[in-house]
């Protein structure tokens, strides 16, 4: 199973496409947010899991509703993040303050996922602003 949704009929909305390049399995990944996030918090995983097969049924159809795996994260738990997978900002504050995230301040440079032109807020994006991040530095010395 591969593809991608957003709804806000719950219980959750953004799905994405984890599908790995030589790995035949579909992988998808979804987040519960907000008051969905919160009212679901309260339910046993059986509860969530029921309720997230559903709605990928009603998104991709039955195939959907044949999972061979079922992992989830609960972020409010999560002792080093505090409750959110990443730190999101008010509409359009990348448009116009996103080049000052990754500007350098002298020798101070900015790496993280925030400071990531894509996929900010992942791993992807973690990933490419440590790339773009010792680029910068190593142009300094060459």
């Amino acid at each position: 199973m591969a593809g991608m949704a957003i709804s806000d009929a719950g219980p959750f909305g953004p799905v994405f496409d984890a599908c790995l390049p030589d790995d035949p399995r579909g992988y998808l990944v979804g987040f519960l947010e907000g008051e969905e996030g919160r009212r679901y918090a309260m339910a046993t995983e059986d509860q969530r899991k029921q309720a997230i097969v559903e709605t990928l049924v009603r998104f991709f159809g039955p195939e959907a509703g044949k999972p061979i795996g079922y992992v989830e994260k609960n972020w409010t738990t999560d002792e080093w993040s505090a409750g959110c997978y990443t730190g999101l900002m008010i509409p359009g504050t990348m448009m116009h303050y996103g080049k000052y995230l990754r500007e350098p301040a002298g020798r101070i440079h900015w790496a993280g996922t925030e400071t990531a032109e894509r996929w900010m807020g992942y791993f992807d994006g973690a990933v490419e602003s440590g790339q773009r991040t010792r680029d910068e530095i190593l142009s300094r010395y060459q």
